[in-house]
């Protein structure tokens, strides 16, 4: 049986030195996908206006200076202005519990199944999770959906990486983060920090005890745009902090950990961050890798270095590299899960997907109002958007 079977997932998962093993101590080679665009939205894959080729270079080569500032329909914070804007605000008020409801489903958690992936990069957001509101109160239903779909990963046998891809006040600066402006709140304001832990330990009280959950990916692709790289000593701390506290309530999950700069940054990996109990991973995110070893050289050293397991949270390339660089990964022991599972076709849509969806017949008009085009009725507006929820399922 192969390290890749969903056959090998039971028990809860470990590390052991640069592995990860099954509750039988059996080797398993994590790999899935992504549930992108579910509870955290990004512009670009739900049929938003295409960045600048700048732009997208600036994710991959950064330069001292450069800016990426949230623009219109990016994050789940501008697609609610939108949607209140185009469809009114009682409309918003239900719009994502349809949307997370219909987008990712048991039949989604099924196919991955019988396509033989064994995990599930399960992506949340802070603002479906805990209101933006004065006190702590959780979003039941969106907690809720969340515990439907880790019992539909426990019945098909995938375990659930949690990973929380927009947090509190936002960590990163790029599309798909819940930030309220460049720079990164979670690190720099008290109360942001301590919500997000908060929302963790809350995640940690409900869900801890469930074998099928693989561990804890604590923050996204943090302190990733270059004027915010100074902040990276935070980024430090602020796994200390969440490490401890959840070690309080949780001494059996794996943490993985990112690194800053679009999670390509080896320095703050100079030593253990889970020293008592040594269940931690590191994980990268690996687009257009070429199909070589090279491109694995430092952090298979780095692995080696601090007896770790390695996981590609993030990956992609073309079909033919992917073929090559996975079994690459397959011979080395790397896990990965690739980017992502449901996107949008057409038109704003996005090609990295393992099952896209149809924009609705009429996205133009949307399309247009997103570029400082007219703006729909409200009642054009509700019907396009209805008719997209449907068309995510």
């Amino acid at each position: 049986m192969s390290k890749y079977s969903n056959e090998y997932v039971k028990g809860m998962l470990k590390t052991n030195g640069t592995r990860f093993v099954n509750g039988d101590g059996q080797e398993i080679i994590l790999h899935g996908y992504g549930t992108a665009n579910w509870q955290n939205v990004e512009g670009f894959m739900i049929g938003g206006v295409n960045l600048p080729m700048e732009k997208f270079k600036y994710l991959l080569f950064p330069g001292p200076g450069d800016d990426h500032n949230p623009e219109r329909w990016t994050t789940r914070r501008t697609v609610s202005q939108v949607i209140r804007e185009l469809c009114g605000s009682e409309y918003l008020s239900t719009f994502w519990d349809r949307w997370e409801e219909n987008h990712l489903r048991e039949e989604d958690i099924k196919l991955m199944a019988e396509l033989g992936y064994n995990c599930v990069r399960l992506v949340l957001n802070a603002n479906a999770l805990l209101y933006e509101e004065p006190g702590i109160t959780f979003n039941e239903k969106a907690f809720a959906r969340m515990s439907n779909v880790i019992g539909w990963c426990e019945k098909h046998r995938l375990y659930v990486i949690l990973d929380m891809h927009g947090v509190v006040g936002g960590n990163n600066g790029a599309t798909g983060d819940s930030l309220f402006c460049e720079y990164p709140s979670v690190f720099l304001d008290e109360e942001s920090c301590e919500r997000q832990i908060i929302l963790w330990e809350e995640i940690v009280r409900r869900y801890g005890h469930r074998w099928i959950i693989a561990g804890y990916d604590l923050i996204n692709e943090p302190v990733s745009s270059p004027v915010q790289h100074e902040y990276i000593p935070l980024l430090v701390k602020y796994y200390d902090e969440c490490i401890e506290r959840i070690r309080k309530i949780d001494k059996e999950h794996i943490f993985f950990l990112e690194g800053a700069k679009y999670a390509r940054d080896l320095s703050i990996f100079n030593r253990s961050y889970d020293s008592e109990y040594n269940n931690w991973a590191i994980s990268i995110h690996l687009y257009g890798a070429s199909p070589e070893i090279k491109d694995l050289y430092p952090w298979l050293l780095k692995r080696e270095e601090l007896n770790v397991p390695l996981w590609i949270g993030e990956c992609g390339s073309s079909d033919t590299a992917n073929a090559i660089f996975y079994d690459i990964c397959a011979h080395y022991g790397v896990s990965y899960t690739p980017w992502a599972w449901k996107t949008a076709k057409g038109k704003g849509g996005h090609p990295s997907f393992s099952v896209g969806h149809p924009l609705p017949e009429d996205w133009d008009k949307i399309h247009a109002f997103l570029n400082a085009g007219p703006r729909p009725s409200y009642k054009e507006s509700q019907r396009i958007m209805d008719e997209y929820i449907e068309l995510t399922k």
